[in-house]
């Protein structure tokens, strides 16, 4: 942050960044502390598909037994004839004698006829059962999709691993090199890591696919404004608000553009819209300070940056050491807020 130094005390910086980005770009610090640089993430939530309900079972039928051939029918046996009554006592002629009955015909034996094999039982049709989406897993890069190295890369942004966070982003953009979300918070990140020409590269990328998103113009604004770059700053802040002429944050950054581009009438505009669209903003109402305080308006300096300490009292330290406010180390005013500091 050496470049901070050569424009501005760096907790008045801080001040006015974090106005400008914290609302919506995803919170500050976590310990509550004033950050020179409030990246805002594009949280994609990725929620996977539910799962895919099991298909109830259609139970298939019994299996079909197997029929075994009918045994041969066995011929009846006929019953003995009735015997006949005694011969009445007289002398019948001889007769022949009775053919003997023939012998009962036994079937030849049946050769075992071996049963078929069993056939295997004929399952009713079923549904054919959805295939459940897989959900991303660490462990395979081939089902994972470029959403889920999105929000993997916002996690660890968010825990201020900005390394792995940038590392994921790229991923995203290996498998989806049109996402303009990936090249936006990889830039982010590089933000983070000092490493502005990649972040410079990234959001230029960003732009050419989203050209009409204001998040963009801001936050590669701030870094032209970092790297002393007032005019492209102040394209980039104006080009947000042409977008999106009700951002307090872009109107925030904007005057701090001319503020120190000494345009200090220009910058108490800016300042004075941000602070009629986010009256509860800190940052805005340091910045109408010290913009007043340029122009030696003591009354206006005074009144507006106890606003500010009033939402945040860390502007007080802030503004023992800011040079805007030179002219008013004799006010009673601003004493006041300088002894609240000390206290």
């Amino acid at each position: 942050m050496r470049l901070l130094k050569a424009i501005l005390p760096l907790a008045i910086l801080a001040a006015l960044i974090r106005f400008a980005l914290q609302r919506r770009r995803g919170g500050g610090d976590a310990q509550g502390g004033l950050s020179p640089l409030e990246i805002r993430q594009i949280n994609r939530q990725y929620a996977p598909p539910p799962p895919a309900a099991a298909p109830v079972p259609v139970p298939p039928p019994a299996p079909a037994s197997v029929q075994q051939p009918p045994a041969p029918a066995q011929p009846p046996v006929a019953a003995p004839p009735a015997a006949a009554p005694p011969p009445a006592a007289q002398v019948a002629p001889l007769q022949p004698a009775p053919a003997a009955p023939p012998p009962m015909q036994q079937p030849p034996p049946t050769q075992p006829v071996a049963p078929p094999p069993p056939q295997a039982p004929v399952a009713a049709p079923q549904p054919a059962p959805a295939q459940p989406v897989p959900l991303p897993g660490p462990t395979s890069t081939a089902d994972r999709s470029a959403a889920s190295y999105l929000d993997e890369g916002n996690a660890y942004f968010t825990a201020g691993n900005y390394e792995q966070a940038g590392a994921q982003y790229a991923r995203a953009i290996e498998l989806d090199p049109n996402s303009a979300a990936a090249y936006y918070n990889r830039a982010n990140a590089m933000v983070r890591l000092d490493r502005s020409e990649e972040a410079a590269r990234d959001y230029e990328r960003a732009l050419e696919l989203a050209p009409d998103d204001p998040d963009i113009y801001v936050n590669r604004g701030l870094l032209r404004l970092f790297g002393r770059d007032f005019p492209a700053a102040e394209q980039d802040f104006r080009h947000a608000l042409g977008l999106r002429p009700a951002d307090g944050a872009a109107h925030t950054n904007l005057g701090l553009t001319l503020l120190y581009s000494e345009r200090a009438e220009e910058a108490l505009q800016s300042f004075t819209q941000a602070v009629a669209l986010e009256a509860d903003q800190p940052g805005a109402h340091y910045g109408l300070a010290s913009a007043a305080a340029k122009l030696g308006r003591a009354d206006q300096a005074v009144a507006s940056l106890q606003t500010a300490v009033s939402l945040n009292a860390r502007y007080a330290e802030a503004a023992r050491g800011d040079e805007h406010f030179a002219a008013l180390q004799q006010h009673p005013g601003f004493q006041a807020i300088a002894a609240s500091a000390s206290a």
